[in-house]
């Protein structure tokens, strides 16, 4: 499943739409990239979580490089429109990737 849609969202933002999508209360936190990768480790791997980490970092050392959300070309969005996050959350709890809560 692609990742990708048409909203910029900040974490908190994020949180929301997960927490709607899936019928329950998601909190976002900010960590810093190195708590980041250490939580990741266990569940991703030492390497992988080392390498999402440092994507990271390169986004933060780059981000004024980056074009932002508003400077997308139209022909773009029409080319690869994605799919809002909520949706995307529901096909995701369908496909196995979250499970439901059973309340």
């Amino acid at each position: 499943m692609p990742i990708v849609g048409p909203e910029a969202l900040t974490g908190n933002q994020l949180a929301e739409q997960f927490s709607a999508a899936l019928n329950r209360k998601i909190q976002f936190f900010s960590l810093p990239v190195e708590a980041f990768e250490e939580a990741l480790a266990p569940v991703l791997g030492k390497q992988t979580a080392a390498g999402l980490a440092d994507s990271y970092k390169w986004i933060g050392l780059n981000n004024k490089f980056l074009p932002r959300p508003e400077q997308v070309i139209d022909e773009l969005r029409i080319a690869a429109p994605g799919t809002p996050l909520v949706e995307w959350v529901r096909q995701a709890v369908q496909h196995g990737y979250f499970a439901p809560i059973n309340e």
